[in-house]
């Protein structure tokens, strides 16, 4: 599955173009910085976690994904 349709399937609404490049790309950012609104919590949990552990056309990239995701809020 492709990343895009996978996010409107989570979203009923299209990626942003950072967050599509984000999911697949082959090393993650260590800082991703984005203003209020720009779907920060989405790339983070569908585009750098879900979609890449689960459906990266790249097994190496799934395999690197870290198997869980702890997530704070303030």
């Amino acid at each position: 599955m492709e990343f895009e349709e996978f996010f409107r399937k989570a979203t009923t609404y299209g990626p942003y173009p950072y967050q599509a490049r984000l999911a697949k790309a082959h090393r993650l950012p260590k800082l991703l910085i984005a203003p209020t609104g720009a779907g920060k919590t989405e790339a983070a949990i569908l585009a750098a976690w879900l979609w890449r552990s689960l459906h990266h056309p790249d097994s190496a990239v799934r395999s690197a994904t870290p198997r869980r995701l702890a997530y704070c809020l303030p």
